[in-house]
């Protein structure tokens, strides 16, 4: 029974542990520092996908660089961008269009408090911008005084994008007011080097991105694995996926025999 009571301890630990794979086109962890690539000087000159597309996030001109700060969201890491001139440009072999599940843990640290994840090609933002968390997508999915952002405040900012529509969630709760705009991002970039250079006192420590929108299960998998991560109060709720729980029924049951035929 003791043996039964660890297993069960051990899959839930581990359906919590990973976010969902299925049409993850771009994993950015700023907490798995193999994937934060230094310039020997203290700055990121490259911040590796780790979904295995090589989406890597780059910045070759060395004073635009942002750094790793390795305590910045509630003692996880995340990079840095001062507010000044940083920014990193996403790979351009990642060109989003829709439909798109987009994830970004994000805060301001400082007055500066422009964009973090932003289109290069379009008026199109995910996460902050302007003291305030939201969505634009060619018009306003969500934004305003009830948006406030505040500093040293985590968010998990989720722009999703319909065929037709589009939503935004933050830390779980619906905050999306019109649901009509529905521009696509094209390609990608973080703080100033986007289409619109508005920089930006914040730390990103965690950016997830899908080609396909996610199912309300998946969607909170995914943001019960951040808020666990980060140590933040969400309204997410953690649902395990179906394959985890075939997963852990049958290494149940394959325990139970095994003890019953001793």
């Amino acid at each position: 029974m003791k043996m039964i009571f660890l297993m069960l301890f051990l899959v839930c630990c581990y359906t919590f542990a990973t976010p969902i794979n299925s049409g993850l086109l771009l994993w950015l962890d700023a907490s798995d520092s193999s994937t934060v690539i230094n310039d020997g000087s203290g700055y990121v000159m490259r911040w590796e996908d780790k979904s295995g597309n090589n989406y890597h996030a780059t910045q070759s001109t060395s004073a635009s660089r942002p750094t790793l700060n390795s305590n910045a969201l509630n003692g996880k890491a995340a990079i840095r961008f001062d507010g000044s001139n940083d920014g990193m440009f996403i790979s351009d072999s990642l060109y989003l269009t829709r439909s798109y599940t987009v994830f970004i843990v994000n805060q301001y640290y400082g007055s500066v408090q422009g964009r973090t994840l932003q289109s290069r090609d379009i008026n199109w933002l995910a996460g902050l911008w302007a003291g305030n968390h939201g969505h634009y997508a060619s018009g306003w999915v969500s934004n305003s005084s009830y948006n406030t952002a505040g500093t040293n405040t985590p968010w998990i900012s989720e722009a999703i994008g319909y065929t037709s529509s589009s939503a935004y969630y933050a830390n779980g709760q619906n905050y999306t007011v019109d649901s009509n705009p529905t521009g696509n991002p094209g390609k990608l970039a973080l703080v100033g080097s986007g289409a619109y250079n508005e920089q930006s006192q914040a730390d990103v420590a965690e950016i997830l991105i899908y080609n396909r929108v996610l199912t309300t299960q998946e969607r909170n998998a995914v943001g019960s694995y951040l808020a666990t991560k980060y140590s933040m109060a969400t309204s997410y709720v953690n649902v395990p996926e179906p394959a985890t729980l075939s997963f852990a029924l049958v290494a149940i049951f394959a325990l139970c025999l095994k003890k019953r035929n001793r």
